[in-house]
């Protein structure tokens, strides 16, 4: 079972506790090979 949490939070954890954090991922303007070119 999962529970979403505020933006700020503080956890007590335990050993066995599992916590996920799922963030927005990627990011970043424009193509990558533009950015970094080989």
């Amino acid at each position: 079972e999962w529970e979403p949490l505020p933006g700020a939070v503080r956890l007590d954890l335990e050993p066995g506790d599992r916590l996920r954090i799922e963030t927005p991922g990627g990011g970043g303007w424009g193509e990558a090979d533009r950015a970094h070119p080989s």
